[in-house]
């Protein structure tokens, strides 16, 4: 995965790939996700107003390169373990002959 990570915004290259189109859905639902949290958590301290007054929460605890690097990093995991668990029987059986 390659990304241009900002303070508060990435861009994914090679964003015409399938793999890449699944990983940008899934940060969108993160993101989301921790939005909703975010607002619901609220005691106001956390909000402020873009030059367009709309409401913006920050994260509360996590800012936002590290959440987009740690998800990054999650779905590599995730790649590589799958790996693992398909080529894992076939290695064993290959060690046992």
């Amino acid at each position: 995965v390659r990304a241009v990570i900002g303070k508060d915004s990435a861009f994914l290259l090679d964003a015409h790939k399938p793999s890449i189109k699944v990983l940008a859905e899934e940060l969108s639902e993160i993101f989301t996700y921790k939005m909703k949290e975010a607002l619901e958590n609220s005691t106001g301290q956390n909000l402020t107003l873009d030059t367009q007054y709309n409401v913006r929460a920050t994260y509360m605890t996590e800012p936002f390169e590290l959440v987009f690097i740690e998800e990054i990093l999650r779905d590599a995991c995730d790649t590589f373990n799958r790996r693992i668990r398909l080529y894992e029987p076939i290695v064993d059986s290959l060690l046992d002959r």
